[in-house]
C-alpha cells in the first residue's frame, strides 16, 4: 500500500465523500477528498471537486449559491472513503450517466487523485497537462469541450459541434441527453433509455433514485441507502434532512443549517420561505411571492387557498377545489368521508393510505387495512392498541406499524379489529 496515499498523518485529516449539485440541472457530481480543515470549510469555499471540467469549477466559483454542497460520508482514513466513491460511482455508473459531471468513474482504493486534463489553446492546439498547470489555471488553456456540445439529429446521429452552430441555435441538432433518462432494472443494473421507452413507462425499468433515500446515522456520517435498509425502517438511520433547513446568509448564499441553529433567531442567517407566500392569479396559477409585492398587496394576487374548500378524491387523496366544482356533481369529488366507501391501509414501508374498501391492492395483500384501535399480538404478547405496544416496547407507534406491516419479518405479530 503506498505511504503517498495512505500514510500515518490520516487520522490528523479528513477524508469525505461529496456530492456537488448544480440546481438549474439537477448535474450532480461525486468525489471524495482529504482535506486539513474541517469538511463544511472546505467544501465550495476553498474547494470545487476534482473535475476537470474547467467550466464546472469556474461557474461554482462565479455563482456558489446556484449550486448545493453535501457531506456524503466522513471517514477515518482516505481508503474508506475512496472505497465509498468507488460504491458509488458503480452504482450510478456515473462514468456514462448523463446526469453526472464525472467522466469517469473510480475504480480503484489506489487511484491517484492528481488529476490531468486535456486542453487546447487559442489555435486549437491539443495538450494532455496536469490539472494545476499553471497555463490551465489562469485560462491561457482551456478545456477541450469548451464551446462545444455533444448533440444528436433526428436519426440519432451523434456529432460534437460548435454551441454557435446554426443548427444547434436553431434546433435541428439536440443535446444527445434530450428525451433520455438513467434508469436500473430489477438487477440494478444502469442504463439510458428514452423517455418513450416502454420498459420505463410500464415501470419494468425505473429512474435509478427510485426507492433509494440519502439517510444519516447518530454520528451524521450519510449513506445512500434502499428505503427497504432494515436500519432505515428502525430508525438507526434517518432522513438526510431531518432536523435541518435551508437559510441563507448576508451574501445570499443558500446553506443547510440544523432548524434550531441559533443565527435565525438573531438574523444572520433567513430562513428561505422567510416573507414568502404563496398566491393565485385571476388564471388560476399559483407561485410563490414576496409579501411586499405590490399585486399582493393590492388584492391583484391572493393567497392560494382563499376561497378554497376541502374535498377527497375517490381514492381518499386530499385536494382543494371551489366550491362549485362540477366533479362534486359526477361523485368523483366528495365533500365529507362518510361519502367514501373507504377505508385507511398500510403498505410494506409502514405508509398509510385511504383507499376503497374494494381496492384490488388490499384483495392481493399488497396493502393492509389499519385498524385504528386494534388489539395486537406480538411474540404471544398481547397489547391493548398501538400507543401500549408502543411504550412497552420503548419503540414509536409508526415503527411498530412499519415493523408489523412490512414485508420484512422483525417479529411475529397478529393485529385484530376490536369487537
Amino acid at each position: 500500500m503506498s505511504e503517498s496515499i495512505y500514510n500515518k498523518n490520516d487520522q490528523l485529516r479528513f477524508h469525505y465523500v461529496y456530492q456537488i449539485t448544480e440546481i438549474s440541472t439537477n448535474k450532480k457530481y461525486i468525489g471524495s477528498r482529504t482535506s486539513n480543515i474541517e469538511p463544511k470549510l472546505d467544501l465550495g469555499i476553498k474547494y470545487f471537486s476534482s473535475s476537470t471540467n474547467k467550466e464546472f469549477i469556474k461557474s461554482q466559483k462565479e455563482n456558489r449559491k446556484q449550486f448545493i454542497y453535501e457531506i456524503l460520508s466522513i471517514f477515518n482514513n482516505k481508503k474508506d472513503a475512496i472505497d465509498e466513491e468507488v460504491r458509488l460511482h458503480n452504482l450510478y455508473d456515473v462514468g456514462r450517466s448523463l446526469e453526472f459531471y464525472n467522466k469517469s468513474k473510480q475504480t480503484s482504493s489506489k487511484y491517484d487523485t492528481t488529476g490531468r486534463v486535456i486542453v487546447k489553446d487559442k489555435n486549437n492546439n491539443i495538450y494532455n497537462v496536469s490539472c494545476n498547470d499553471a497555463r490551465y489555471l489562469s485560462g491561457e488553456l482551456v478545456h477541450v469541450t469548451k464551446g462545444k456540445a455533444t448533440v444528436k439529429d433526428d436519426c440519432g446521429n451523434i456529432s460534437h459541434i460548435s454551441i454557435d452552430d446554426p443548427r444547434y441555435l436553431s434546433g435541428e441538432l439536440i443535446p444527445i441527453s434530450t428525451g433520455l433518462v438513467t434508469v436500473k432494472d430489477e438487477n440494478n443494473n444502469i442504463f439510458n433509455v428514452s423517455i418513450y421507452d416502454p420498459r420505463y413507462l410500464s415501470c419494468e425499468l425505473v429512474h435509478i433514485d427510485k426507492y433509494m433515500v440519502t439517510a444519516k446515522d447518530k454520528n451524521n456520517n450519510v449513506f445512500k441507502i434502499s428505503i427497504n435498509d432494515p436500519r432505515y425502517l428502525s430508525g438507526e438511520l434517518v432522513g438526510i434532512t431531518k432536523g435541518k433547513t435551508f437559510a441563507r446568509d448576508n451574501d445570499g448564499n443558500l446553506l443547510t443549517i440544523n432548524a434550531k441553529d441559533p443565527r435565525l433567531t438573531t438574523g444572520e442567517l433567513t430562513s428561505v420561505s422567510k416573507g414568502i407566500v404563496i398566491v393565485r392569479d385571476k388564471d388560476n396559477n399559483i407561485f410563490p411571492i414576496l409579501k411586499t409585492d405590490p399585486r399582493y398587496l393590492s388584492g391583484e394576487l391572493i393567497f392560494w387557498q382563499k376561497g378554497l374548500i376541502k374535498a377527497l378524491d375517490i381514492n381518499g387523496n386530499k385536494l382543494m377545489v371551489f366550491p362549485d366544482d362540477a366533479r362534486f356533481n359526477d361523485g368523483t369529488i366528495f365533500k365529507r368521508k362518510m361519502e367514501i366507501n373507504n377505508t385507511k391501509a398500510v403498505d410494506m414501508y409502514g405508509n398509510i393510505h385511504r383507499v376503497n374498501k374494494e381496492d384490488i391492492r388490499i384483495k392481493s395483500g399488497e396493502l393492509k387495512k389499519v385498524y385504528h384501535v386494534p388489539i395486537i399480538i406480538i411474540d404471544d404478547i398481547t397489547y391493548k392498541n398501538w400507543n401500549h405496544a408502543s411504550k412497552e416496547l420503548n419503540l414509536p407507534r409508526k415503527e411498530i406499524m412499519k415493523r408489523c406491516y412490512s414485508q420484512i419479518e422483525y417479529f411475529n405479530y397478529i393485529v385484530l379489529p376490536r369487537k
